[in-house]
């Protein structure tokens, strides 16, 4: 059974891009357009992974991670921050972020990245 990753992205286009890119790397991809819909996605589906961007309008990506990291059956899943952002790197890891990287980044460092963090979790 592949790996479930929930993407978290407002864009629709960053969104739909990420979604396409990680089928075909084999994954199962759940996508949700905000902190909000993610956080309630995260709740129903349980992925392996998920994927988010930081500034969303409502739930904000820092206060989305938070949240995860708070309840208790999704607290251990890894969170892979890609965001434009460059200074919200640190903020990022120190809500609880497992990995950051920066847009726009190549997809063999995203594939790569998304790889490595299953194989931690």
């Amino acid at each position: 059974m592949p790996n479930k990753v929930l993407v978290v992205e407002d864009n629709d286009d960053a969104r739909e891009i990420l979604k396409l890119l990680l089928l075909q790397e084999g994954y199962n991809i759940v996508t949700a357009e905000d902190g909000n819909d993610g956080l309630e996605k995260a709740k129903a589906e349980f992925p392996h992974l998920i994927v988010t961007d930081l500034h969303m309008p409502g739930l904000h990506g820092l206060e989305l991670i938070k949240h995860l990291r708070q309840i208790p059956e999704l607290s251990k899943i890894p969170i892979l921050i890609l965001t434009a952002d460059v200074d919200g790197k640190e903020q990022a890891i120190e809500a609880g972020a497992s990995s950051v990287l920066i847009k726009p980044t190549g997809y063999e460092k995203l594939a790569e990245t998304i790889k490595h963090l299953l194989e931690m979790s």
